[in-house]
This record gives structure tokens, C-alpha cells and sequence, in this order.
């Protein structure tokens, strides 16, 4: 995998041009800057893609984000998101930067599900 991209992202949008992980990463790599990547969003991609983890895969060398959001944008582990599905394709493909937690709503409950889901036991700010 090169590089890992750092700079904006375009979201895959559901109801938009942008709206699957292919199209984004077709249209980053016409863009061709080396600080444009994509934001992989859990909550879009639960609408517009077939297969959760080909989606990751797909955009995998131009991820440079991931928004984490359940299919009701509540908190994350109460929907139906495939999250072990989503984690594993995210290790898979050697991603290891920064997730987004977008839910509406978010408890403190809700913010420590987030931990666990993600694997982790502390609240650090690292990754």
C-alpha cells in the first residue's frame, strides 16, 4: 500500500454524483493530487454499496478518512452496520488513521461502545 494520504477527502454521498467508494476513488485519482483522497463513510455506504468490505477495499489506497456512523446515524453497535465486517476490511487493507464518530445523540454509554467496537480499552487521542 503507498503512502497513506493526508489531506480533505471526498465522501462517498448517497443521492450524489459521489456516491459509492468506486466513484470517489475514480474521481480523487482524476483529480491526481497526492492531498486529495477519500472519506469512507459507514453510514453512506451501508445505502449505496452491495459489499461492505469490496467498498473498503476499493478505495483502500485513497482512503484517507473514516466516518463512523450507524445506518440511523445513532450511535455506532446499536444499529445494523456490519462493524466487524467494516474493522476487518479496514485491517485488511492496512488502514490506520483517524475514524470520525458521527452519531446524533451520542452518551457517554454509547461513546465506550464506540471503544469496544474499535478495539480499544482507552480514550486516548491516538490512534
Amino acid at each position: 500500500m503507498p503512502a497513506r494520504r493526508t489531506g480533505p477527502g471526498v465522501r462517498h454521498r448517497s443521492g450524489t454524483a459521489v456516491a459509492s467508494s468506486s466513484t470517489a476513488a475514480a474521481l480523487c485519482d482524476q483529480v491526481g493530487h497526492p492531498l486529495v483522497g477519500v472519506a469512507f463513510d459507514t453510514f453512506h455506504a451501508n445505502i449505496e454499496e452491495k459489499d461492505i468490505r469490496q467498498a473498503i477495499k476499493t478505495c483502500a489506497d485513497q482512503t484517507v478518512h473514516v466516518h463512523i456512523s450507524e445506518n440511523d446515524r445513532s450511535t455506532p453497535g446499536e444499529g445494523h452496520v456490519d462493524w466487524a465486517t467494516s474493522f476487518a476490511a479496514l485491517k485488511e487493507t492496512g488502514y490506520d488513521g483517524w475514524f470520525i464518530i458521527e452519531a446524533c445523540g451520542l452518551t457517554e454509554e454509547g461513546r465506550q461502545n464506540v471503544f469496544r467496537l474499535i478495539g480499544r480499552d482507552d480514550e486516548q487521542g491516538d490512534r
